[in-house]
């Protein structure tokens, strides 16, 4: 078969076998399951969908206002959305989404074994259609199958052959262009795998090097190594430089002693498990260990790419070596950790492993080529090592056992069985005869073992995680119509928030400002601001719900609220359909003058109580010098099947009887006709420490409290004084106990309230919406002051007062604020990403210097 016909299928193979897959799990349009799992549908799926207000000009890739009050963009773009292929998304209905994505999925990994093969081709010198028994296994190797839905990962997952080929081009005193490209290629579609790829690039470049290279004149390889190294970094300056300017002060923390920390994280020898068929459950995407399956045919040749006499033994011992190496990164903790940004990942561990699969393709296809020269000993000892682990498996139980495990075991101990008869035959006689009838058997086997596992993997995930596609739809319809009768109601520029959200990202989704957001490229800052005013965090999220208070929903301009009722906060009915859109008449601008008291004011960090923080934030702000919120303790408390114990948070309760409910219930007495609030506080890691429960309010069920999501002061509304509110935290069957730290009732006073607004609504700035980076506004200042911006303070941001540049202003070490003279004004903020300048100048200043290279070779 020529080699054109080979490369064509390697991109299709591995794409037939997926799509097998893909019916026997019923997904769409073979049934009704679906590739929008776990984070694919909680993030990816979202800002992919915004690529598309991008393409319209509605917002672009600097800033954008969808989540967190605001927040810098690029950062956010070059972690999720930065492949080429997302660009297929941008001509499809919503409906038609989860669809292309799934598309999106396999032209992936049909192009990991196109690259995969290439790769092989131009390492070896034979080249024949047995090459697509190792890049299928590479396409379909356990990393891309449990990670296909972190689609933004498989990248660089593609592109790392033609490094590691670029590599041994250099090695081999060639032309380091392909290097350069893909390699710098890498870290703009996918930064942080890319920074893994860089990583394992220079040890990979030690490795060739090694064996390659004799002679002390061989130093100028290293050199031009370096040099093709610090050109592809300086490529991806363009994306790199104001990423890295972003997420500082972003959620990534270590410290000197955590790097230091050479503890063993793994048993080794676990780590044999996950090179069998099936090996995985949904644990292992919390906790697990690293996903190297790639094929019981690949383990089996690299067991015996040891004993093989053609392969020198140097190369034997440099092969060994790596593999060692990439093992003590994966179980010494330090190794990890750098790895991984100095950053332990939430979960989904172990990102590397596919450099690992990977390197048992190498080994294995080198073996295969050699397959005669193969020593007697080595092909006893390797079946017979492998059956005896199997048997201890057995026996055992593997820590991923299942109910039909079992079978899938018995089914590899067959196939290394039928692996090690032809290996036997191959060395008694000349198997040319039967030639055609092994590649057969080699090639159902071997794809078989890569289907079943394929299979096994995401079924273990749709299972535990999966959506279905006719709820992705319906939730689609019905947030998109509200929201776009929204946006034909009223296009200034403001913020609102959604109760029905399908996910935390849907105003990515729906282009739509707002508070709300799940992220991994946070500002800290900005986090614990929000979480300070009342909005509930959890590491990388905000939730808008029961945190805020009216006091905030008007500081922050959520002018609009979609919700089912059509009773919050008091807000009056904007629009009424299956989804109520409520409007908060008290929305501020997003700039507004404040009292100069505000500037020598920050939140104290140790004051947890988020009325006291706002009591405080407020009279700084105004000049007000009152409380607007008020404490009440005319409550009672009553326990049923709980008992106080002490523990060591809080506030602890547990059952008495554990197979039945136990609640706590508060029975509140009105004793004033203001809003009124209830928050049982919690610690500042609730999500980890607190069990959930579900909340009552007058017998009835309103949601769950002290979950991820969920917690801080509940809005009870306005009640008639002497009316009784019955408030029960309910445990769950599966929870024991209830934990917190202090119970917190307390008064909105709508007098001082309505006090605050008018001072603050006097004087506000007047926005037009140029783009997501671009704002312009008038204002008319009565009296000389400052003007504050609910927007987080970044350097990037540029403003103009009357064509003037004004220098920003810290306020509360978190939000913009500027001096400001009586009289109109023009004012213009324009957002260019600290970085983007510099790092626009070397990526073309690269380009430059590689285009003349590449000209005078």
């Amino acid at each position: 078969m020529k080699r054109k016909s080979i490369l064509i299928f390697s991109l299709f193979i591995p794409i037939a076998i997926l799509l097998i897959t893909s019916i026997f799990l019923k997904m769409y349009p073979f049934g009704n399951n679906s590739y929008i799992v776990s984070d694919m549908s909680n993030q990816y799926m979202d800002f992919i969908r915004y690529l598309k207000y991008i393409y319209m000009g509605e917002n672009n890739f600097f800033y954008s206002f969808n989540s967190y009050m605001g927040a810098n963009f690029i950062g956010l773009a070059a972690y999720y959305i930065l492949s080429p292929l997302n660009l297929l998304t941008l001509f499809v209905s919503n409906n038609f989404l989860p669809v292309m994505i799934m598309i999106i999925i396999f032209i992936k990994i049909g192009l990991c074994g196109l690259t995969c093969n290439y790769y092989l081709s131009k390492q070896n010198e034979k080249h024949n259609i047995t090459s697509l028994l190792f890049s299928t296994s590479f396409a379909l190797m356990a990393y891309n199958v449990a990670y296909c839905y972190h689609v933004m990962w498989i990248d660089v997952v593609i592109l790392t052959p033609l490094v590691l080929l670029g590599i041994d081009m250099i090695v081999d005193n060639k032309k380091p262009v392909l290097y350069i490209i893909t390699l710098g290629l890498s870290l703009i579609f996918n930064y942080y795998i890319g920074y893994m790829l860089c990583l394992f690039s220079v040890i990979y470049f030690i490795y060739i090097y090694l064996l390659k290279c004799n002679s002390i004149k061989d130093l100028k390889i290293i050199i031009n190594f370096i040099i093709a190294s610090i050109i592809a970094v300086s490529l991806s300056a363009v994306v790199l430089i104001p990423t890295f300017m972003s997420l500082q002060g972003g959620k990534a923390v270590f410290s000197l002693d955590t790097i230091l920390n050479f503890g063993i994280e793994l048993n080794p020898m676990n780590i044999a498990l996950k090179a069998y068929t099936g090996a995985y459950n949904w644990n292992d995407a919390i906790n697990g260990y690293p996903n190297i399956f790639c094929g019981i045919f690949i383990v089996f040749l690299v067991g015996l790419y040891f004993f093989n006499k053609n392969i020198k033994l140097k190369e034997r011992i440099l092969s060994g070596s790596l593999i060692i190496i990439l093992i003590l990164i994966f179980i010494i903790n330090s190794f990890n950790l750098i790895f991984h940004g100095f950053n332990y990942p939430n979960c989904f561990l172990y990102r590397e492993s596919f450099i690992m699969s990977l390197i048992f393709i190498m080994l294995a296809y080198k073996c295969f080529n050699n397959i005669k020269s193969i020593n007697k000993i080595g092909i006893i000892l390797i079946p017979l090592l492998f059956i005896i682990y199997s048997t201890r498996l057995i026996i055992n139980k593997p820590i991923f056992y299942s109910n039909n495990y079992m079978y899938i075991l018995y089914f590899d101990l067959f196939i290394i069985i039928v692996y090690f008869l032809i290996c036997l035959l191959n060395l008694r006689f000349d198997l040319k005869k039967f030639s055609i009838a092994s590649v057969i058997i080699l090639f159902t086997l071997h794809f078989s073992d890569l289907g079943l596992n394929a299979y096994k993997y995401l079924k273990e995930t749709v299972d535990q995680v999966g959506s279905k596609y006719s709820s992705i739809i319906g939730s689609f319809s019905d947030n998109e119509y509200i929201v776009n009768k929204l946006k034909e109601e009223d296009n200034t520029f403001y913020r609102m928030e959604n109760i029905n959200r399908r996910t935390f990202n849907d105003s990515y989704f729906y282009n739509y400002n707002g508070i709300t957001g799940f992220s991994s490229t946070i500002n800290i800052n900005t986090r614990d601001f929000l979480e300070d005013l009342g909005f509930k965090v959890n590491q990388a999220n905000v939730f808008y719900g029961n945190g805020s208070t009216k006091l905030i929903d008007s500081l922050l301009g959520i002018k609009y609220i979609i919700n089912y009722g059509n009773n919050f906060r008091g807000y009056g009915l904007f629009y009424e359909d299956y989804l109520n859109v409520l409007k908060n008449p008290y929305a501020l601008n997003i700039g507004y003058k404040v009292n100069s008291k505000i500037l020598n004011y920050s939140i104290d960090p140790s004051n947890h109580n988020t009325f006291d923080i706002q009591n405080n934030m407020i009279k700084n702000m105004t000049n007000i010098d009152k409380d607007l919120f008020h404490p009440s303790n005319n409550y009672k408390i009553k326990t049923y099947n709980l008992e106080e114990f002490s523990g060591e948070y809080g506030i602890n309760y547990k059952k008495i009887k554990l197979d039945d409910v136990g609640y706590l219930e508060y029975s509140i007495s009105v004793d004033r006709t203001d809003d009124l609030y209830l928050e049982l506080a919690v610690n500042q890691m609730p999500y980890v420490l607190t069990p959930g429960c579900n909340i009552y309010v007058n017998n009835e069920l309103v949601g769950e409290y002290f979950n991820n999501y969920y917690w801080g002061p509940i809005s009870l509304g306005k009640h008639n004084i002497g009316e009784k509110i019955i408030i029960r935290f309910e445990t769950k069957e599966s929870e024991e106990k209830i934990v917190f730290d202090s119970t917190r009732l307390y008064y909105e006073d709508e007098k001082i309230f309505n006090q605050i607004y008018a001072i603050l609504n006097k004087e506000q700035v007047s926005i037009a919406k140029i783009s997501s980076s671009h704002l312009i506004g008038t204002a008319d200042i009565k009296e000389n002051g400052y003007l504050m911006f609910t927007i987080p303070y970044d350097t990037g941001w540029i403003i103009n007062v009357d064509d003037k540049k004004i220098e920003p202003i810290k306020i509360m070490n978190n939000l913009i604020g500027i001096k400001i003279d009586r009289g109109e004004h023009l004012i213009e903020l324009k957002y260019i990403p600290k970085g983007f300048k510099l790092g626009l100048a070397i990526t073309l200043s690269s380009i430059v210097l590689l285009l003349m290279y590449y000209i005078k070779k």
